[in-house]
């Protein structure tokens, strides 16, 4: 009776152990293939695939931008899942099919996972000469602001600021000449853009600051007078210094000063 017993014991164990280890996986769930500990370092993309392949239909990626160079980590690394917030589960737990998966991944910075720099949005102050002299025939922007009836436009600040240092030649004439300061052999020289007129004057303010005539100026042909006065007409060529907003004035430092 005894053995009988032991028996009967022993096939119902068997029996429950196969039905433990067989038992289906409830309708709405679908059970995690691996355990979280095995996904960590795996790349995102084959996890992503492994999750939907056991049949969750949520699972999201987020990148962490957490790398910089010379780390060991790969880019695309898995660092942690989590499963409706949970990043601890074993491969036999079971979850709704629906439940948010989110993948987190190992990444560089937005900034530097570009493959190609996005290029420069062109701007109307870039220079359209690229090497040499600037001058009215060969650039658009120099011929617009000289023909301007204002010389207090934001459009001249724009340009002095965006040819800084750059060498401009024109046509211009001397509109006044005084002392700088209390220094009898130093000038501020008014220059202004073609042909003298005492009624009118187009285009930008142009100075020449703190200039001795003799050494500063750089006169040059045939015709220098013996001296300067307002009225003369000449040829500027002269390096972009600076726009000061408050006077309006653009200054120049003068290379050569030809008389026409």
């Amino acid at each position: 009776m005894l053995r009988t017993f032991t028996s009967v014991l022993a096939l119902v164990t068997v029996l429950a152990l196969a039905a433990c280890g067989s038992s289906a996986v409830p309708e709405g769930e679908a059970r995690v293939p691996e355990s979280s500990n095995t996904l960590e370092g795996e790349q995102f993309e084959n996890v992503v695939a492994l999750l939907e392949g056991a049949g969750f239909t949520s699972v999201e990626t987020e990148a962490l931008g957490d790398l910089i160079t010379g780390w060991l980590k790969d880019p695309g690394e898995v660092k942690e899942v989590a499963i409706g917030g949970d990043t601890t589960f074993a491969a036999s737990d079971t979850f709704p099919t629906d439940v948010t998966i989110v993948v987190y991944y190992h990444s560089f910075p937005a900034d530097e996972e570009a493959e190609e720099p996005e290029p420069e949005p062109e701007t109307t102050s870039a220079p359209s000469v690229e090497e040499g002299v600037v001058t009215i025939e060969n650039n658009a922007e120099f011929a617009a602001i000289v023909s301007l009836g204002d010389y207090c436009s934001g459009e001249i600040a724009a340009f002095a600021s965006a040819f800084r240092g750059r060498t401009l030649e024109f046509n211009g004439n001397i509109g006044a000449l005084n002392n700088s300061g209390s220094n009898t052999t130093r000038f501020d020289i008014l220059v202004g853009v073609g042909d003298y007129s005492a009624t009118s004057q187009p285009g930008p303010a142009f100075q020449f600051r703190d200039v001795n005539i003799t050494s500063d100026l750089g006169l040059t042909g045939a015709n220098i007078p013996d001296t300067l006065s307002v009225g003369n007409n000449i040829i500027v060529t002269a390096e972009v210094r600076s726009y000061e907003s408050n006077s309006c004035l653009f200054l120049l430092d003068p290379i050569s000063t030809q008389f026409r």
